[in-house]
């Protein structure tokens, strides 16, 4: 049988199952998907009725209702079922054509009765003919009549959504071999439901941090979508709701066998060969509720977590959450660490393998995941080669010369392009690029270098009309547009594929990354970069040198806040590279005498919290622990990491801040230069607009202007500010700030809810978490503290609460961006040597 008839049986088995529940509409029974047979239906614990449903796409003959091994039959296990109760109904259902022999009960008695190989087969061919039943269905009868029947029970019943849902509910019974009754179902449907009034409400709180998959009918040219598709372009959701995609059911299986093991599942793979088409596959055909995760970070996950958590309440069937990680995007492990323990929910990750061999070994031994390699073999490229050719009657080349030629490590993209345009991919790119006149050479290389490097440039730059008029650099972009890039709805050019971006990398520059290089510094400063660090990583992994970044970077009269962070950010990154290269010979010595303590011993603290006499407490009490301390004090200075960061903020630089993000991302970088105990010359340009600003933004802004001392002029009118919300969301009566400590008395908001528990915080209802979220805040927005306490008053339910005031000093509370440098350290030494994770307290 084929893979593909094993995907389609299921789906009609489940179909039938609903459609069997709903009609029968029978509080009395038991229904049990695979069980003794694909349905069984109970009544006070006795099998009354067991139901066989086949889907072939051929006319059903009795050896298609056997064992592979011949061992049992529908009807040998029916047998067994009647001799428990002879008024069971044997049932068997058909999606399809069937045989003379079970198309009645005298055929059936007449097949059975001849049957010389089985005399027990023989002896009961009577009464199995006599409570044999045959039916024969259709799937679009089956959908219809589900629709109608519930549509009157409940008038606002959406037949797509919820049938869909329904499905993979019962799949998750049969998986898990659980009976249910109608009961069950009905009020399954009654939570999806429920979840499907709230789910808009709640979902537009996080905005485009995530949006559903598949949810609904899109009205998009289908022409257009598939002419993208095979031309080689990402793949989006849109092409697969539309089913332009070539089925891989051998893959599709291997993830829904994933999934039965481990709540993580990751597709890694070389770009082109079908990463993100297979998962939106997978997730369209097995998933009814599935989002996909657009950016990644601490804030909006735990917004994600409380409001899935909330959003689901009741419902039994996963939600899968999709996140295509792009190249160099470490931010899918906080995914992936955040969501891995939580209930019904499964993460779906797709990345390069360069990534997925680099950032592994961050997942630790808490996450539990299941891998998926994805290549592409030639008896699969058969497949798909076969599956194009029904597609496209006008496909004229053949499987063995076209494998030939491409190689037998060609991408998935490359072969599907090759067998439906008639030439290979990069013979096309390197015409097109021949063709064009030196000016739009010019313009493109701008445009294809921004992206080769992870940025995006706007259509309408400045920067793109150095070389042409507005009208011919503009009429020129619109003739290559879906060629050598996209254009997305905020005006941004971005890749159309990593593979097509490569081969006019190849086109433009050959061999000499030199010009690359200096071409993507010039370029950095001119375009809109949302992860700027991540395009300074990928320019470092091509070969740029410190001294080049430095250089280009101070020659700016006016840095934008974004790329000065990301400067400083990747500076961080590579210091922690080279502290890692000059100490490799202590490290290993340390790892060598410490085993799995060594991370411990590492002398490399940027907490603010002092470990060591905690850790020497520790080991008193270890006495196989060696003394390690001679190794310790034979390393640098931890500050030796900020040595290229102190060289580039030694000179005078101007940073322009035009947004309120601009400032939040400006605050994390100045903080962290202050872990340096660095003394920059930064002069700030641009006005705070605090008026929309969250109390956690604030805190974050007020903590980097306070780090450095910069723009002191500001921060009692933002203190002011910060300090007004702050009493508004928690209730807060008293506050009082001394010169060394801060006191808060706050109260709950039993009915509404306080504000930072249903809007921006992890809806955890602890009162111990509630009051140490409010200290964070005050943490970050009053760093000079010692100590910061904060109580619940008194009030007529007080009583009952455990955790109800919590008193915390400054040396006890690290900040978030001190934690992520000493990671950033130990995962360029874990990625190096291998070692294994053993510091929980640096879990992201």
């Amino acid at each position: 049988m084929a893979v593909s008839d094993t995907i389609r049986g299921f789906r009609t088995q489940f179909l039938y199952t609903i459609h069997r529940v709903i009609y029968d509409c029978n509080s009395d029974l038991l229904y049990a998907p695979e069980g003794i047979e694909d349905l069984d239906i109970k009544k006070n614990g006795i099998v009354i009725e067991t139901i066989q449903i086949k889907n072939y796409n051929k006319k059903i003959q009795p050896s298609d209702l056997t064992s592979p091994a011949g061992t049992t039959s529908f009807f040998k296990r029916a047998i067994n079922t009647l001799s428990k109760n002879k008024n069971a109904c044997i049932h068997f259902v058909s999606f399809g054509e069937v045989g003379n022999y079970l198309q009645n009960t005298s055929s059936l008695k007449e097949f059975l009765k001849q049957n010389k190989k089985d005399k027990e087969l023989r002896n009961n061919a009577k009464l199995l003919s006599l409570q044999y039943k045959l039916s024969v269905v259709d799937e679009s009868t089956l959908y219809n009549e589900i629709s109608t029947k519930l549509k009157v029970q409940f008038p606002a019943f959406n037949p797509d959504k919820e049938i869909k849902y329904m499905l993979q509910w019962v799949s998750e019974k049969a998986e898990n071999h659980n009976d249910f009754t109608y009961e069950e179902f009905i009020k399954e449907l009654q939570c999806y439901q429920a979840f499907e009034n709230r789910q808009k409400a709640a979902l537009s709180e996080l905005g485009i941090r995530i949006i559903p998959l598949f949810d609904q009918s899109l009205h998009l040219d289908t022409n257009v979508l598939k002419q993208q598709f095979y031309s080689g372009i990402s793949a989006s959701s849109c092409h697969i709701a539309n089913d332009l995609d070539i089925i891989r059911p051998e893959k599709n299986i291997a993830i829904h066998n994933a999934f039965k093991e481990k709540n993580v599942v990751i597709i890694n793979g070389a770009s082109g060969q079908g990463k993100s088409t297979l998962a939106y596959r997978y997730i369209k055909d097995n998933c009814a509720l599935a989002f996909e995760i657009m950016y990644c970070d601490m804030y909006s996950l735990s917004n994600l977590r409380a409001t899935l958590t909330e959003l689901c309440t009741g419902l039994t069937v996963p939600v899968t959450l999709y996140f295509d990680a792009k190249p160099a995007d470490d931010s899918w492990i906080l995914l992936v660490k955040t969501f891995s323990v939580v209930k019904n929910v499964r993460c779906l990750i797709s990345l390069r393998n360069e990534d997925w061999n680099q950032y592994r070994s961050r997942l630790g031994s808490e996450v539990m995941y299941k891998d998926i390699e994805l290549t592409l073999n030639k008896s699969e490229a058969q497949l798909i080669y076969k599956a194009l050719c029904q597609h496209n009657k006008k496909i004229i080349v053949d499987f063995e010369s076209s494998w030939d030629k491409l190689g037998n490590n060609v991408p998935l993209l490359e072969f599907v392009y090759f067998i439906t345009q008639g030439q290979a991919l990069k013979d096309k790119l390197a015409s097109q690029w021949n063709l064009l006149s030196q000016n739009e050479k010019t313009v493109f290389e701008k445009i294809i270098t921004v992206n080769f490097f992870g940025g995006k440039i706007k259509r309408r730059s400045k920067v793109l009309l150095e070389h042409g008029s507005y009208s011919n650099v503009q009429n020129a972009i619109e003739k290559y547009i879906g060629e050598f890039f996209v254009e997305n709805t905020n005006g941004f050019l971005s890749e159309v594929h990593p593979i097509r971006t490569k081969i006019l990398i190849e086109s433009i520059y050959g061999n000499d990354s030199d010009i690359m290089i200096e071409n993507a510094l010039s370029f950095y400063f001119k375009s809109e970069i949302n992860d700027a660090h991540l395009y300074l990583l990928n320019l470092y992994r091509e070969g740029m040198a410190t001294n080049q970044l430095i250089s280009f970077a101070t020659n700016e009269p006016i840095l934008p806040a974004k790329q000065f962070a990301g400067i400083v950010r990747a500076l961080i990154w590579k210091g922690t590279e080279e502290y890692f290269s000059e100490n490799r010979p202590l490290i290993d010595l340390l790892k060598e005498k410490s085993g799995p303590l060594w991370e411990f011993h590492l002398p490399v603290n940027f907490t603010e919290i002092n470990i060591k006499q905690s850790l020497v407490n520790l080991l008193k009490y270890c006495h196989e622990a060696h003394d390690v301390s001679n190794i310790v004090d034979s390393f640098p200075s931890q500050y030796q990491i900020f040595r290229s960061l102190n060289n580039f903020i030694s000179n005078k630089l101007t940073v322009s801040c035009s947004s309120s993000s601009d400032w939040i991302t400006l605050s994390d970088a100045l903080y962290r230069i202050s872990l340096g105990h660095s003394s920059p010359c930064i002069k700030l340009k641009g006005e705070i607009e605090s008026a929309l600003l969250t109390t956690a933004e604030i805190s974050s802004i007020l903590l980097g202007l306070k780090s450095l001392k910069i723009k002191e002029d500001c921060w009692g009118a933002l203190e002011k500010i910060f300090i007004k919300k702050l009493r508004i969301e928690q209730l807060i009566t008293n506050f009082f700030i001394s010169d060394r400590s801060i006191e808060a008395t706050c109260y709950l908001d039993y009915i509404g809810g306080n504000d930072c528990l249903t809007n921006h915080q992890l809806k955890d209802y602890s009162t111990n978490s509630y009051l140490v979220r409010i200290i964070n805040l005050l943490r970050r927005a009053f760093p000079d503290k010692e100590s910061y306490h904060v109580k619940l008053g008194k009030d007529d339910l007080s009583d009952m609460i455990i955790d109800s005031e919590k008193n915390i000093l400054k040396s006890n509370l690290p900040i978030d961006a001190g934690l992520k440098l000493e990671l950033a350290l130990l995962i360029n030494i874990r990625t190096k040597l291998a070692y294994p994770t053993k510091r929980i307290m640096l879990q992201d």
